[in-house]
């Protein structure tokens, strides 16, 4: 009896561990290289119910209806937040500061509602945009993985998407680590001799979409941290 009561218990023992054991999911490996596949992809504004995605610079642009990314409709608050931002000329946007400070009592803070409801609207347009992602390209993301990044040399709460997104004018968008500048963008030297060395890209294959692609930014860069002038601008595009 001694015999059976021991054997009782162990196999009760086992039969928990086996339950435990497949009731444990396994998590996936991120996929290789997932934050430079994001940030060679491309997601761009069509319409207000659409987008244009391109998984890299080679591959073909599609279009996507907002459902199909896992938006209930074109017309909710996640939906628009995601529009004004890749409709928007620097398509960025910004948390507002997190909490306020009465000025008669420093030492006390308020929770800035205005900032969680930013907040939930990002979180919630990356969440979707994430699954869509896992599901048509396959990709698996490491656990907390954003899709936008900080702004480093832009304004104080300033975020980019992490991926790349062409304007309403058909030009690219940069970032300090997205897009085709890559790192923490170039000096002016630099950037004039990538525009030259493209230019005699296009003088060769005026039909190189993928050099006028990075051309265009190079020279809205320029424009935006340089100042360079609308005179420069003519002649570097004409050159």
């Amino acid at each position: 009896m001694l015999i059976n009561a021991e054997n009782r218990k162990l196999f009760k023992q086992f039969l928990e561990f086996i339950g435990q054991t497949h009731d444990q999911s396994v998590e996936a490996e991120p996929t290789e290289g997932i934050e430079s596949k994001v940030k060679n992809l491309e997601i761009s504004y069509e319409n207000d119910s659409s987008v244009i995605i391109r998984e890299a610079p080679n591959k073909p642009s599609i279009p996507y209806d907002c459902r199909v990314l896992g938006f209930r409709s074109s017309n909710t608050k996640t939906w628009r937040f995601l529009m004004d931002v890749l409709s928007d000329d620097n398509h960025s946007f910004n948390f507002p500061q997190a909490y306020d400070y009465p000025e008669d009592c420093r030492s006390r803070r308020i929770k800035n509602k205005q900032y969680d409801a930013q907040w939930k609207l990002c979180d919630e347009a990356c969440k979707r945009l994430l699954v869509f992602l896992g599901k048509t390209f396959g990709w698996t993301f490491p656990k907390g993985f954003k899709l936008y990044e900080k702004i480093v040399t832009g304004p104080e709460r300033g975020y980019r998407f992490k991926f790349r997104t062409r304007g309403l004018g058909g030009y690219l968008s940069i970032t300090e680590t997205t897009g085709p500048l890559g790192g923490g963008g170039y000096d002016e030297a630099k950037l004039l001799s990538e525009i030259s060395q493209l230019n005699e890209e296009l003088t060769f294959n005026p039909d190189c979409h993928e050099a006028l692609d990075r051309l265009i930014p190079y020279i809205k860069y320029g424009q935006e941290t340089y100042g360079w002038s609308d005179e420069l601008t003519r002649d570097l595009m004409s050159a």
